[in-house]
């Protein structure tokens, strides 16, 4: 009997008795002759395109045994394997290499994949591919124009073809010496440094409070503070600065505190905040203060100061007496270093009240009757009388020499009338004056209310509708007798 058996479309491959390679996929066999015959659930032609099996056309299994039919009048036997031939799209970058992902997959470019016709896939390629730290891929855009994260549907007797095209970028990277010296700018801007292959670029070094531009170094050059390139590969460079002194615009300030006023008093400690002030931090003598620690000195209105202590970022000093209210300019002279200026603006009282910092909170210097400090072991009580500690009160009575410690006796009592306030509460001031053995600090000694709450208690002073600022002191309950 002439038996048949064939691929739909032709030239794929079948097994018939265990083999693939029959010459020609048309037999004689005797009637009642059983073959085995297997359709390769997948294949691929010779120009790489993928089919899977549909179905023999008789409705058998992909593996089935055939038994030859004794047909009558000599009619042929025929039988075929059905297969579906899938979509398939390559998928190309430019430049080669860029990686794209297929629902989710990674697919190194070129990469080809295969589904079934009306299949819709889901094509992304990255806004950035990595090259090195200094050197990347940014994507431009599909050649068809598509979204970068895109729906592609598959089919066609044709293989698709896509590209996503990508430009190559380089990182400029900038660094300051010393670190931190200036803010660095580039036009055209980068969020993260890489700018396009090709890009002409200029970088700014704005030197910050301290510091003065000193040249390029490294890919860039020249001495001013901008410098030029075209992106033809990475660049690296080094803005150098030198130190140079520097007070800040609001940068002389009560030495306890930041004030509201922002203004200083007469005979008051101060703090000169700055940048490159002194070599290195020096504490003077404590008692008399001298005028020059550490090679600084400091002169306000033709007056030399006396200083407290000398640092890079700050200066500690004490302002005359009898310094009258106005604004007045005050200069910082160090050897070897150029002189730097600030200003400041002098009231008759400008209270502040020191404190140190714990958890966000400003906690109160201050004392117990006894002179034992007000802390965590040693906490105030409803009723007792404490002393807080501060700057910035004014004048005495009697006066009082500039750069002195306050002596044991007299008395040298705040001229000003001193308030004491909680919150809205005034608390009674027993006794506001110099602190003995100590330059230019107040003590305001005061009752705390007997029915205080246990807490924090705020604490502000208030002078001549000068404020101070606002520090806490905790407040714990008597313990049950």
């Amino acid at each position: 009997m002439s038996t048949s058996i064939t691929t739909k479309p032709s030239g794929l491959k079948v097994v018939i008795d265990g083999r693939d390679n029959w010459p020609a996929n048309y037999f004689v066999f005797a009637a009642g002759r059983k073959v085995q015959v297997s359709a390769p659930a997948e294949q691929t032609d010779a120009r790489g395109r993928r089919y899977i099996f549909k179905g023999w056309s008789n409705g058998g299994e992909a593996t089935q045994e055939l038994t030859v039919p004794d047909q009558a009048n000599g009619l042929a036997f025929s039988i075929v394997a059905e297969y579906e031939l899938l979509g398939q799209v390559t998928i190309r970058s430019n430049p080669v290499g860029a990686p794209v992902t297929v629902d989710g997959a990674d697919c190194m470019t070129p990469c080809t994949i295969d589904r079934r016709e009306g299949t819709a896939v889901t094509l992304a390629a990255p806004a950035a591919h990595p090259l090195s730290d200094v050197h990347r891929f940014e994507f431009t855009g599909w050649a068809d124009g598509g979204e970068r994260v895109r729906t592609f549907t598959m089919g066609g007797v044709e293989t698709q073809q896509v590209t996503a095209n990508f430009r190559t970028a380089y990182r400029v990277q900038v660094t300051t010496d010393p670190e931190g010296a200036a803010q660095i700018t580039t036009e055209p801007p980068s969020a993260d440094g890489f700018l396009p292959a090709d890009t002409f670029v200029t970088v700014t070094a704005k030197a910050g409070p301290g510091y003065k531009f000193r040249r390029w170094s490294g890919d860039l050059s020249g001495a001013f503070t901008s410098a030029t390139a075209t992106l033809s590969r990475p660049v690296h460079a080094v803005a150098g600065f030198d130190k140079v002194p520097f007070i800040a615009e609001t940068g002389v300030r009560n030495a306890a505190a930041e004030t509201p006023s922002k203004t200083v008093a007469p005979g008051s400690l101060i703090a000169i905040v700055g940048e490159n002030l002194a070599a290195e931090y020096v504490e003077g003598p404590a008692n008399p203060l001298a005028q020059t620690v550490g090679d600084v000195s400091v002169v306000a209105d033709d007056r030399i100061l006396p200083l407290v202590y000398v640092s890079p970022a700050q200066i500690n000093a004490q302002l005359p007496l009898d310094l009258a209210a106005g604004k007045y300019k005050l200069v910082v002279k160090r050897v070897g270093a150029p002189d730097v200026e600030g200003t400041f603006t002098v009231t008759d009282c400008a209270p502040g009240l020191f404190h140190k910092m714990a958890e966000s909170q400003a906690w109160v210097m201050a004392a117990h009757a006894d002179g034992t400090s007000v802390d965590t072991e040693n906490p105030v009580k409803p009723g007792e009388t404490i002393t807080v500690y501060g700057t910035g009160f004014g004048r005495y009575q009697p006066n009082m020499l500039d750069g002195f410690a306050f002596p044991p006796v007299p008395d040298f009592l705040v001229a000003a009338p001193v308030e004491l306030w909680s919150g809205e509460r005034a608390l009674k001031v027993v006794w506001a004056g110099g602190v003995v053995g100590q330059v230019g600090t107040v003590g305001v000694r005061f009752e705390v209310p007997a029915d205080a709450v246990a807490g924090p208690m705020p604490l502000t002073v208030k002078m001549e509708g000068m404020e101070s600022n606002t520090v806490y002191v905790n407040v714990v309950a008597p313990a049950a007798q």
